[in-house]
């Protein structure tokens, strides 16, 4: 008979070799899936994996997650550019800092780690004044969209939830001067390269985006230049 070793060993290479034999087949199917499928699908079937991968990385290591989240951000309108195809990258934002919310708190809970205090702080108790403000502006009698206070109230909703996810994974000292070190990185990137469009012009692809609608041109072609936008919206 084998002894609980043994039996750990041979149920470990089974486990490992179904997930490569998994993976094998997979690869397969998206081989052939991009082989044969037209341009966009092929796209897709390259992005879902990414995709798993990437809420895997937010549930896993919410950490890691969020400066992911966060570099995505920075790029998410660059795929529209390039493919001309508009995709709901809004929409993916703001349903992976959701996930990343769910997995920060289980995560702190299951770790038994402290929470922040929710109002002690007076940038809290500033952000609930700010909600508030918004709450009382539905009542207003001059509103003229509530459609477009709906957008504007999902924007600051996943703002909040993204300050609540800061204040749970940037908890000491070290954390938060990484972060800044981060940011300042990803801002001198972005400007620098919209200095290259201010000198050089735009990249061929770029530019054929702009040309492509021309309310893209009225938005961007003020005051006799085109606005630079670097890897932003604007």
């Amino acid at each position: 008979m084998l002894n609980g070793k043994h039996k750990s060993s041979i149920g470990q290479y089974f486990s490992d070799t179904r997930i490569i034999i998994a993976l094998i087949v997979i690869s397969v199917i998206m081989g052939i899936a991009i082989a044969y499928a037209p341009f966009i699908m092929s796209g897709v079937f390259v992005i879902i994996p990414v995709a798993l991968i990437f809420v895997l990385l937010l549930l896993l290591y919410p950490l890691v997650g969020y400066y992911i989240l966060l570099t995505f951000a920075f790029f998410m309108f660059y795929p529209d550019r390039i493919f001309r195809v508009s995709l709901p990258t809004g929409i993916v934002v703001e349903a992976l800092t959701l996930v990343l919310l769910l997995s920060t708190l289980y995560r702190k809970r299951s770790l038994m780690q402290p929470f922040p205090e929710p109002v002690g702080s007076p940038i809290n108790l500033m952000l609930i004044v700010y909600v508030l403000y918004l709450l009382i502006e539905a009542f207003n009698s001059d509103m003229r969209s509530y459609t477009g206070l709906f957008f504007y109230y999902r924007k600051v909703a996943v703002f909040i939830i993204f300050y609540i996810v800061s204040l749970h994974l940037l908890d000491s000292r070290q954390k938060i001067m990484f972060f800044f070190k981060y940011w300042i990185f990803m801002a001198g990137l972005v400007g620098i390269y919209a200095c290259i469009q201010h000198w050089f012009g735009f990249m061929p692809f770029e530019m054929a985006w702009l040309m492509s609608d021309p309310h893209l041109v009225g938005l961007y072609y003020q005051g006799g230049v085109f606005r630079k936008f670097s890897f932003l919206s604007d």
